[in-house]
């Protein structure tokens, strides 16, 4: 019967007192294959949640995303109260 070879990366002995933070990582699994292999191409696991990005590129994109979406609420509802009162006048 053959054994598995000795991996001193998977002893857990040796590695006991390093701290575990399996929170963390379980945050920034890849959820499939493609993720996985961009990750090991590029050599750094990539930032997959915006609370994963720096607090000086968080505060900017999150500021942008709410004007931006802001910006698409008010220009449909200008729209519709254009239709509605095009349609109310007959044009």
């Amino acid at each position: 019967m053959k054994s598995k070879p000795y991996n001193p990366y998977e002893d857990a002995a040796l590695h006991a007192t390093q701290p575990t933070r399996t929170l963390i990582m379980e945050d920034r699994k890849p959820f499939n294959d493609a993720i996985h292999h961009f990750d090991v191409v590029q050599g750094v696991s990539t930032p997959k949640r915006l609370d994963h990005y720096p607090k000086l590129i968080k505060n900017p994109f999150r500021f942008y995303v709410i004007v931006s979406v802001g910006t698409m609420a008010v220009l449909l509802a200008y729209s519709f109260i254009q239709n509605v009162w095009a349609a109310l006048n007959g044009g």
